[in-house]
């Protein structure tokens, strides 16, 4: 994965679901000062967040789950 990531401008994080850390999460969802932390998927008028950057990204990954079936061993995100 790391040979592709030059390939891969806009791409922040990309690594194994198991080795993503609390700071690589924090990079790619939104942390709401006095709430916690809300995942790229969920509206801003939703206001359901998490304790946790990386509890936050894993409900990211559930609803991507529920929306296409595939389950994530490895993660990619990149800048829109």
């Amino acid at each position: 994965m790391k040979s592709a990531l030059p390939y891969m401008r806009r791409v922040v994080l990309a690594k194994a679901l198991t080795e993503v850390e609390e700071s690589d999460a924090r990079r790619v969802v939104l942390h709401l000062p006095g709430s916690g932390f809300l995942n790229y998927l969920r509206p801003l008028g939703g206001r359901q967040t998490q304790a946790t950057g990386i509890a936050s990204l894993i409900t990211a990954l559930q609803l991507l789950y529920k929306q296409n079936g595939f389950s994530a061993r490895y993660i990619v995100v990149e800048r829109s």
